[in-house]
């Protein structure tokens, strides 16, 4: 099946806490390409950063306790299982200050007790620290996604389309045999199963397509009824490379604003990386 792809490009969606001013914003996207065969995916960082889901993790104590657990964290993911990550994100797990690494963590437990997500090594229970100042992280609580289903909801309603999706980049993976999609974080997609660092694990060994296919993460959707959760998961797995950000990591982001320390990001320093790609339309070009 053809499928023309579009991607949205835009400023830095800076926090408003402004939900209509954001609906208002994503209806004039969905307006301008209201189609029945049109499905829009949204990052889930950018809805999350705009609406002011963010957190300041230097607000958060930590205990001895808390500090060990960090040294055994980066025993296990920067010694034993050194060969799964890319240099980057070795980078960015290894090279990141203890301190700042156990408030992360500290955070993340708050918002899922699930002791797989918590292990994952990356983008933990979904809170993300690239393309933001200071010690602020996203903040994926049940507050925020209360108010991004209301949105998702009404721009649904109001437009013809055929689905309307929150995605984020986290690896997800549909197993083929049985259409069952297996995540590594938190989601509120019926049907998946959130197997943590499970899931992570199984996505970095094994590169053959013949048993599982990687794909984005969908943290939310409403559409067609025909479109069940394997098909949605396989329809982000064609968009993945357009939703790549111009920076992966906090580290990179320090980099790349000429920051010498990543605690020292600005806000005036992160709005001016351009350009970034918050929605990506998919439009199925039936014959």
């Amino acid at each position: 099946m053809k499928v023309k792809i579009f991607r949205i490009r835009s400023r830095y969606w800076i926090p408003t806490r402004d939900r209509y001013r954001i609906v208002k914003k994503l209806l004039r996207i969905a307006k301008k390409f209201e189609h029945k065969n049109t499905i829009i995916f949204i990052s889930e960082k950018a809805l999350l950063t705009s609406l002011g889901f963010i957190y300041d993790e230097s607000l958060i104590k930590i205990s001895k306790i808390d500090l060990l657990n960090v040294k055994i964290f980066k025993y296990v993911w920067c010694r034993l299982f050194r060969r799964l990550f890319r240099e980057y994100i070795y980078e960015s797990l290894c090279n990141v200050r203890d301190i700042d690494l156990a408030r992360h963590l500290h955070l993340c437990s708050s918002i899922s007790k699930n002791l797989l997500s918590i292990l994952k090594p990356v983008s933990t229970c979904g809170v993300d620290t690239s393309l933001l100042p200071y010690f602020y992280v996203t903040y994926p609580s049940r507050d925020s996604y209360a108010i991004i289903k209301k949105i998702i909801d009404e721009i649904y309603h109001r437009c013809r389309l055929l689905s309307i999706c929150v995605v984020d980049s986290d690896l997800s993976i549909i197993i083929k045999k049985f259409n069952i999609v297996l995540v590594s974080r938190p989601v509120h997609v019926p049907g998946c199963i959130n197997l943590g660092v499970l899931t992570y694990v199984l996505a970095k060994c094994f590169k053959s397509y013949k048993l599982f296919i990687k794909c984005p993460t969908i943290t939310y959707f409403r559409g067609h009824r025909s479109l069940i959760p394997y098909r949605i998961f396989y329809i982000a797995r064609r968009i993945s490379k357009y939703l790549k950000s111009p920076v992966r990591t906090v580290l990179e982001t320090a980099r790349y604003v000429g920051a010498i320390d990543y605690t020292l990001v600005k806000w005036c320093q992160v709005m001016k990386i351009f350009p970034h790609h918050p929605v990506v339309i998919v439009r199925f070009l039936y014959e």
